[in-house]
């Protein structure tokens, strides 16, 4: 174990596309993380539209490819909207977030 400051740092975006200030912010997170980073996708639930041109599974892809060579291992999860309800939304990002942090190293 090396001496960074976290153990478990969470990134939580859309990425709808996934562009290279992802890539920097990703990068940054793992020279800070000890053991792993966890990238949450949001609005998982929509479809492709002219906003949310790519699916979860296209945009988890993209993540995957940007992160092959990352120090620490990167997780990827999901969220799913929650119009207008903020406390459901931060207490579906607490479940993923503890969810992931109490699996081990």
């Amino acid at each position: 174990m090396t001496n960074k400051p976290y153990d478990l740092v969470v990134f939580i975006g859309r990425f709808q596309i996934v562009h290279n200030a992802h890539k920097a912010i990703i990068d940054r997170a793992c020279e800070l993380a000890n053991h792993k980073v966890l990238v949450i996708i949001g609005s998982a639930d929509k479809p492709r539209t002219y906003k949310n041109p790519f699916t979860t599974n296209e945009r988890r892809a993209m993540i995957k490819a940007i992160t092959t060579d990352s120090s620490v291992p990167v997780f990827i999860d999901q969220v799913y909207d929650n119009t207008y309800n903020d406390t459901a939304w931060a207490a579906q990002i607490q479940r993923v977030v503890s969810d992931h942090a109490s699996r081990p190293w």
